[in-house]
């Protein structure tokens, strides 16, 4: 009797191990580099400072996004470059989680706008040359152009 109950617990120790999803900190994710992954299967690894993501990480979604680039308090704040599950990416400056300051803006298509974004938005001087090879330049405000030149 003794050894089935220790048969059923090990085996029970075994299946919660292997079934449980992995979270927490491998490293120092206190203050130095350690890798955190999520409930959701969210991947960061780089430095950390007071247990905030701050400095040079790469955070990796499930479902495809992809940021690399700097992070101050746990925001994407600096430079830096995310990936979008259908190939589009956005290159350059960051300023709180959003797009903020000089960037290029590629779609999956092929568009691309290069140019000054406000609020993860095209807003001040930028180009847009779309695939098919027309040229939109000017200032742009909430994404649209406003005053072509």
């Amino acid at each position: 009797m003794k050894k089935l109950f220790l048969y059923i617990f090990i085996g029970l120790v075994i299946c919660s191990t292997a079934f449980a999803r992995k979270t927490g900190c491998e490293g120092d994710c206190e203050n130095g580099n350690g890798t955190w992954t999520y409930t959701d299967q969210t991947v960061y690894v780089g430095q950390w400072r007071g247990s905030l993501k701050h400095g040079q990480g790469t955070e990796t979604w499930p479902n495809g996004y992809i940021y690399v680039g700097e992070f101050q308090n746990s925001k994407w704040h600096g430079q830096g470059t995310l990936t979008f599950p259908d190939g589009a990416n956005y290159v350059g400056e960051w300023l709180n989680d959003n797009m903020n300051g000089m960037g290029t803006f590629t779609w999956a298509n092929g568009d691309k706008y290069i140019g000054k974004f406000l609020d993860s938005s095209r807003n001040g001087q930028g180009t847009k040359t779309n695939a098919n090879g027309t040229v939109q330049k000017g200032i742009w405000k909430e994404g649209k152009l406003v005053e072509p030149n």
